[in-house]
């Protein structure tokens, strides 16, 4: 996600950019705690509960857990093999992104169309996985939280189908 923006800082010129950060999720526990976080059901130190009304879903659906079961009850992880195996539940149960830009940045960027711009981006990726973008401006700078269930064409749900590692962080983070 190429955003950059020049801009002038008293006679100095600095570059504006996007941050996007990433972290795995391997168990249910990380997941309901990440998204108990995301929907702030509970006190946070770093967070403006006067805004916190202002946070919304933008997209997807607002339970982690919920779509991580719904992928489990799939064939890939549900149905025998020809050998009468099934297959054991994955090591990754998720991926989540968090998007926000450099406070350069803030007064010069469209706040409607960065959203549309990553929940795009983020659906191009991710292709048919499921996958829940949330709005936070609650805190100094707003910024997106993305969690993605990441499922191959085969119902699997598999990281390096996506992000197979530095070298394509790095290709996403640009």
């Amino acid at each position: 996600m190429k955003n950059e923006v020049k801009t002038q800082k008293k006679g100095v010129k600095t570059m504006a950019y996007c941050i996007l950060k990433m972290k795995t999720y391997k168990t249910c526990k990380s997941i309901k705690l990440v998204n108990d976080e995301e929907i702030r059901n509970k006190h946070y130190d770093d967070i403006d509960e006067t805004k916190t009304h202002l946070n919304r879903t933008v997209y997807g659906n607002k339970n982690y857990l919920e779509m991580y079961n719904q992928i489990m009850q799939n064939d890939y992880y549900t149905k025998a093999d020809k050998y009468g195996r099934t297959h054991k539940e994955p090591n990754i149960k998720g991926i989540g992104f968090i998007a926000t830009f450099s406070p350069e940045a803030k007064n010069q960027i469209n706040p409607k169309q960065w959203i549309i711009e990553n929940v795009n981006f983020f659906k191009e990726v991710f292709k048919n996985s499921p996958m829940t973008v949330t709005l936070h401006l609650d805190q100094t700078t707003p910024h997106l939280h993305i969690f993605v269930i990441p499922v191959t064409e085969k119902g699997k749900i598999s990281k390096s189908q996506y992000i197979n590692g530095k070298k394509d962080m790095f290709n996403l983070q640009d």
